[in-house]
C-alpha cells in the first residue's frame, strides 16, 4: 500500500478531532474539502456553511487543544496502520479516484420526499443495516415514513473496524 499522503492524514485527523466532547461532522468536512479541493480553510476552522453542524465543526477545530490535535494525529496514523494491515486502500474525498456518486450523495436527500440523511461515524456510504443504531433508524422510518426518525444514536462515536476480505 502506498504511503499516506499529507492530505489524507489531515482528513483522518480532522475526522477524529475532539474538543470538549464535540466532534467535527464528517459530512461538513467532506463537502467543504470537495468544494475547495483543499483542506487549508478547514484546518484553520474556517467553515463556509452556516448549519449548526458546520458551526460546531468550526468551533471544534478552532478550540481543540494541542493534546486533542496530538490524539487526532495519532488516531489518523493508527487507523492508517490498521487499514494497511487489513489490506485496505485509503481513498478520501480529495483523491481523484473517490467515486463521483459518493461525492454527490449528500445532495440527494433534498430531492426525496420524507428523506432523512444519516451520517454514521465509521460506517460506509449507503449503509442501511449493520448495527443497532442504523437498524432502529430504518425500523422507525419504515414504520412511519411521515414521521422523522430518531437519529440521535448516529451521533455517538465509534471506532472504524477494518475487515480483510
Amino acid at each position: 500500500m502506498p504511503e499516506m499522503t499529507s492530505t489524507q492524514r489531515r482528513v483522518l485527523a480532522l475526522c477524529s478531532l475532539v474538543s470538549a466532547g464535540d466532534r467535527c461532522d464528517w459530512s461538513v468536512l467532506a463537502r467543504q474539502a470537495h468544494r475547495e479541493r483543499s483542506l487549508d480553510g478547514l484546518m484553520a476552522g474556517d467553515i463556509l456553511e452556516s448549519s449548526a453542524k458546520a458551526h460546531t465543526t468550526g468551533w471544534v477545530i478552532k478550540t481543540a487543544s494541542a493534546e486533542s490535535w496530538t490524539a487526532a494525529w495519532e488516531r489518523a496514523d493508527s487507523e492508517y496502520r490498521a487499514a494497511t494491515a487489513a489490506g485496505a486502500r485509503l481513498t478520501t474525498v480529495l483523491d481523484d479516484d473517490f467515486p463521483l456518486n459518493l461525492r454527490l450523495i449528500h445532495r440527494a436527500a433534498q430531492h426525496l420526499p420524507n428523506a432523512t440523511l444519516v451520517v454514521r461515524d465509521g460506517a460506509h456510504h449507503g449503509v442501511w443495516v449493520g448495527d443497532d443504531c442504523i437498524d432502529d433508524i430504518v425500523r422507525d422510518f419504515l414504520s412511519d415514513p411521515d414521521q422523522a426518525p430518531d437519529t440521535s444514536c448516529a451521533d455517538e462515536s465509534r471506532p472504524v473496524e477494518w475487515y480483510q476480505g
